[in-house]
């Protein structure tokens, strides 16, 4: 693997307590207290990113760190104001004002290891807190893709007049519908293409499926009875069989009488039901436009394979989040440029993967695709670009990488190959 969630855990949250707890100390020895844009600065990307998808959880660690902190910068005060007493008495005691004989090691007696023995307690006391929380591996994979991204444009990020920084957030409006949906179905282990079942299937024969699905069921009266089949489903949590049978009414004939119906229609099931649970967990009710929305884009314009390719990287235990958007601010003028989304970016092994899933046939679109991501691998400093693409669009891609300005560390791999690639990819690094 090349994250252990459980070690992760440790490692890298406590870089942000530390971060925190740091900020905080030095403000405490230039004697003044940190301002609201000081603090929110060191958790921008955090709450920019994690914030929208993750609410809930964001909260309680957020909390958790506050609190930390301000265990610790107590802690400190304490030891810093019994330390000023002692010497106070050993300056009275040298000029004569108290007769007793006393020392600072007497007046605070062992107190000088109990500040650091207590914040060592909270910190444990912390990471016992908010434990439930990253037993969740899409939230811990989320956690350290962001964090990565975090350490690597903070190199980048002047933020000085005349200067350009980078900025990355979430797609407005996505996060409640997709991402939240999406990281449900990655802990749930939902896979259909990188799965043994479906691996070696024509990929464009799912896609035109699927999307005829999303097509079919996203209009009038159709969409009325999904949304109306979810509800139902979430009051009763019972199988919704009139959904699948909607759905199964929609996939082509050919698929019907073979063995890929049923895990079709299982799969736009899993998703519309979770689509409904994380909209439920927001609001007290779901809408028509919310399941119109999330047939639209995930089915019928092919983002389920962005999903796919997200999910068995969260499977396998890699650092990744999908559809991020990504933007250069130009500080002289005042304006972003320059945006790009990308459908997911992973860290492999220390190494920040901006990845491009595609079947498109069309050259053209191809190349562009390709000159757009040498020039944000440049601008991100990123390792490399990988595009997982369908059989028919590999020829194509090949082509375009032979004619890249730059071509280095640019790969591709089929969609069907993606996790064996990243494991060939993670053995040669550690025979090294």
């Amino acid at each position: 693997m090349a994250f252990v969630y459980e070690s992760a855990l440790s490692k890298e949250f406590l870089k942000i307590v530390f971060d925190n707890l740091k900020s905080s100390l030095e403000s405490l020895l230039k004697d003044r207290d940190e301002g609201p844009e000081e603090r929110e600065g060191k958790t921008y990307l955090y709450r920019r990113i994690l914030g929208p998808i993750f609410p809930n959880e964001m909260e309680k660690v957020r909390e958790a760190i506050a609190k930390v902190v301000e265990d610790v910068r107590n802690e400190i005060l304490w030891y810093g104001r019994r330390l000023i007493d002692a010497l106070l008495r050993m300056l009275d005691e040298a000029q004569g004002v108290r007769k007793e004989a006393s020392s600072a090691t007497e007046a605070y007696g062992e107190s000088i290891v109990q500040p650091f023995y207590r914040a060592l307690k909270a910190m444990t006391r912390m990471q016992v807190e908010v434990a439930d929380v990253f037993s969740s591996k899409s939230f811990l994979a989320a956690f350290l893709a962001v964090r990565a991204l975090d350490e690597r444009l903070s190199s980048l990020n002047t933020g000085g007049a005349g200067e350009r920084a980078i900025n990355v957030e979430v797609v407005e409006g996505e996060a409640p519908i997709i991402h939240s949906t999406w990281s449900r179905l990655a802990e749930k282990g939902t896979c259909l293409i990188c799965s043994p079942t479906c691996a070696n299937l024509d990929v464009e024969e799912i896609c035109e499926a699927l999307g005829g699905v999303g097509e079919g069921l996203s209009k009038g009266e159709e969409l009325v009875n999904v949304h109306d089949y979810i509800a139902t489903y979430l009051r009763s949590r019972e199988r919704p069989s009139k959904l699948s049978r909607a759905i199964y009414d929609k996939l082509p004939s050919a698929l019907k009488d073979g063995k890929l119906g049923g895990p079709l229609c299982e799969y736009v099931v899993d998703h519309l039901c979770t689509l409904g649970e994380q909209l439920m967990r927001r609001g007290p009710t779901i809408n028509n436009e919310d399941v119109r929305v999330y047939l639209n884009k995930v089915f019928v314009q092919r983002a389920f394979l962005e999903y796919e390719v997200y999910s068995a990287l969260v499977r396998q235990g890699i650092a990744a989040i999908p559809r991020l958007r990504l933007s250069i601010y130009d500080h002289e003028h005042r304006r972003h440029h320059f945006y790009q989304e990308v459908d997911v970016v992973a860290v492999v092994d220390g190494e920040v993967w901006l990845i491009e899933v595609t079947t498109r046939r069309d050259d053209k679109e191809i190349e562009e695709k390709v000159k757009r991501y040498e020039e944000l691998k440049s601008n991100m400093d990123a390792d490399r670009v990988v595009f997982v693409c369908s059989p028919s669009s590999r020829k194509l891609i090949e082509e375009a990488f032979k004619s890249a300005p730059m071509g280095k560390g640019l790969h591709y791999v089929e969609i069907g190959k993606l996790c064996s690639e990243v494991f060939r990819i993670l053995a040669s690094k550690s025979r090294r």
